[in-house]
C-alpha cells in the first residue's frame, strides 16, 4: 500500500508545469522556460526595476526582499498548494561568490540569501529546483579569512565550501541533486558564459545535465560553435531600436581591428578619438573595443 501511495505522489500533478521564479531579474531564465514549454506562475525581485520589467510584460511578480517574504504568501498568489508546483527556479546573489570579487562567501549579507532559496522549497516542496550561480560557489569558503591570515591547521578556517553547505541542507530535505558547470556556448549561444546549475528532484526522479548541443570542432558546421557573425549579421544595416553610433565614433571604430581597443589606434588619434578618458586610471580596455 505504502509504494502505491507513492506512485500516486508521483503522478498526481503529472501534467503539471507550473514555475515559481525567484530572484527573477529581467526574466532570462523564466523566458526560456517558458519557451520549454513551462508556465511561470509567479516572479519575485528586490530590484525595483526588474519588478516593473516584470509588470510591463503581464507577468504576475511579488516584489520586496527575500528575507521578509513568507512562503506562504508566496504560494498563496499562485493558487497552489504544497507539493503542487513543478518546479522552483532562481539565482540567488552572486556577487559574494564570484572569482573576479572578494570572495566574502557568507559573511557578505547577500550570500546567506541562497539560505532563504532552500527556505521557500522546504515549505513549498516542488516536484523539482533548479539554481544557477557563478562557478566560484562551487569554491567559496564558508568563512573568509584574509590571505596574510590563513592558516591551514587552524581548524576554525577549514569549514568546508558554500556549496558544501547548499548540498546538505538539500539532502536533509529529502532532495536528490546533481549538479555542475555549464558554458553557454556549448548551447548555440555566441558567448563564453560559464554559470553553475544545481538541479533537484524531491521524489527521487531521474535528473541529468543538459549535454552539449555545439561544439569547438565538428564536421558539420550545425553543431560548430556560434559566433557574433552568425547570430547578427542579418542586423548590420538594421538599425532597429539600436542607438546609432556618431559619424566620429564610426569612424575611430573602422580604425581598430577584430578582437581590437583603443590601443590598437594610431598614436596620434588616441587622444583626440580618447577625450577627457585618455589619462584617466584604469586598462580602458571596454573603450573602442571590437569583437572578434
Amino acid at each position: 500500500m505504502g509504494n502505491l501511495i507513492e506512485y500516486a505522489a508521483l503522478n498526481e500533478y503529472a501534467d503539471n508545469r507550473d514555475v515559481i521564479s525567484l530572484f527573477s531579474g529581467a526574466m532570462g531564465l523564466d523566458i526560456g522556460l517558458e519557451k520549454a514549454g513551462l508556465n511561470v506562475l509567479i516572479g519575485q525581485d528586490f530590484d525595483e526595476s526588474c519588478v516593473k520589467t516584470m509588470q510591463v510584460n503581464g507577468h504576475n511578480v511579488l516584489g520586496g526582499d527575500i528575507r521578509e517574504i513568507d512562503p506562504r504568501k508566496l504560494l498563496e498568489l499562485t493558487g497552489r498548494s504544497v507539493g503542487e508546483p513543478f518546479l522552483i527556479c532562481g539565482g540567488p546573489p552572486c556577487q559574494p561568490f564570484s572569482t573576479a570579487g572578494k570572495r566574502l562567501g557568507i559573511n557578505d549579507p547577500r550570500g546567506s540569501l541562497f539560505m532563504d532559496f532552500i527556505r521557500m522549497i522546504d515549505y513549498i516542496r516542488p516536484r523539482f529546483f533548479v539554481m544557477e550561480n557563478v562557478k566560484g560557489i562551487m569554491s567559496a569558503p564558508l568563512k573568509h579569512v584574509p590571505l596574510a591570515e590563513r592558516d591551514e591547521n587552524d581548524p576554525d578556517q577549514r569549514l568546508g565550501t558554500v556549496l558544501d553547505v547548499i548540498l546538505s541542507e538539500f539532502d536533509k530535505l529529502g532532495y536528490k541533486t546533481v549538479y555542475g558547470v555549464l558554458d553557454a556556448v556549448n548551447y548555440g549561444v555566441p558567448q563564453f558564459r560559464e554559470r553553475f546549475v544545481l538541479i533537484g528532484s524531491r521524489d527521487n526522479e531521474g535528473i541529468f545535465l543538459p549535454i552539449p548541443t555545439h561544439f569547438q570542432m565538428h564536421q558539420d558546421k550545425t553543431y560548430q560553435w556560434k559566433t557574433v557573425r552568425d547570430a547578427i549579421a542579418d542586423l548590420e544595416f538594421d538599425k532597429g531600436e539600436c542607438a546609432t553610433l556618431s559619424e566620429e565614433r564610426l569612424k575611430f571604430l573602422k580604425m581598430v581591428p577584430e578582437g581590437g581597443n583603443w590601443r590598437d589606434l594610431p598614436k596620434d588619434i588616441i587622444p583626440i578619438a580618447m577625450g577627457g578618458a585618455y589619462k584617466s586610471g584604469g586598462g580602458k580596455v571596454g573603450f573602442y573595443r571590437r569583437l572578434s
